[in-house]
C-alpha cells in the first residue's frame, strides 16, 4: 500500500516537472528565436557597412595602403546609424553617418589615412572626424587654452589617449594629465625667449572615445 502510494507521488512529481519544463520551453523557444533573428539582422547590417567602407577604399584608391594597412585590416564596427534632419530629404544635402569601431587603433588608422589622403567621391569631399559625447567634448575643451599656449611658444604637442598631453621640449618629451603642470613648461620657454609668463591652467584635458563621424563636406 505504501509502495503504491509512493510510486503514485513520484509519478505526480514527474508529471508536474514535465509540465513546468514544457511551459519553459514554450516561453524560451520564441524568445531565443527572436534574439537569434535580431543578431542575424545586426550581422547583416554590419557586414553591409564594412563592405561599403572596403569598397570606398578599394574602388577610389584615395587612401594609401602604406599609411597603415587598412586594405588588410578588418574594420570591426560595433554599431552605426545615420543622422537625419529636414535637409537630408534633399538628395544633394550633406549626410552624416556615425559608426563605432571595436578597436581604438582602427579608429586612429582611419583618421590618419583620411588626413593624409583625403577621400573624394564624385567631386565631393568625404570627411572623417572623432565623435564624442558632450561630457567628453567639455573635458577636451579644458586643454584648448594649453594647446594655444603651446602654439604661441612653438612647442610640439600631442593629445594622447585617454587624457594625456604630450609635449616635446627640445630633445625631451613630457606628459601631463593636468594642464596646470604644462603651463610651467610654457612659462619656462617664454622666459628663455624673453616673453611674458603664461597664466596657470588647472583644467583637466581628455581625448578619448572610439566613435567616428563620416559626412560629406
Amino acid at each position: 500500500m505504501i509502495s503504491t502510494k509512493a510510486k503514485s507521488n513520484r509519478q505526480d512529481i514527474d508529471a508536474i516537472a514535465e509540465s513546468l519544463l514544457q511551459k519553459q520551453r514554450g516561453y524560451l523557444k520564441p524568445r531565443l528565436s527572436q534574439i537569434q533573428q535580431v543578431g542575424e539582422d545586426n550581422d547583416e547590417k554590419l557586414s553591409a557597412i564594412q563592405a561599403d567602407l572596403a569598397t570606398l577604399t578599394a574602388s577610389h584608391g584615395t587612401i594609401r595602403s602604406d599609411v597603415i594597412t587598412l586594405n588588410t585590416t578588418v574594420v570591426e564596427i560595433m554599431r552605426a546609424h545615420r543622422i537625419y534632419n529636414e535637409n537630408t530629404r534633399n538628395r544633394g544635402a550633406n549626410r552624416t553617418l556615425i559608426f563605432n569601431v571595436l578597436r581604438y587603433l582602427t579608429r586612429q588608422a582611419i583618421l590618419r589615412a583620411a588626413r593624409n589622403d583625403p577621400l573624394s567621391i564624385e567631386d565631393r569631399r568625404i570627411r572623417f572626424s572623432p565623435d564624442f559625447s558632450n561630457f567628453t567634448v567639455k573635458r577636451c575643451q579644458g586643454f584648448h587654452q594649453a594647446m594655444d599656449a603651446a602654439r604661441a611658444t612653438d612647442l610640439e604637442f600631442f593629445l594622447l589617449y585617454p587624457a594625456t598631453l604630450k609635449i616635446k621640449d627640445g630633445a625631451q618629451y613630457k606628459a601631463f594629465t593636468r594642464s596646470g603642470g604644462f603651463s610651467g613648461v610654457c612659462a619656462a620657454r617664454r622666459l628663455r625667449r624673453g616673453m611674458t609668463a603664461l597664466p596657470r591652467l588647472d583644467h583637466i584635458g581628455c581625448f578619448c572615445g572610439r566613435g567616428l563621424s563620416l559626412f560629406d563636406a
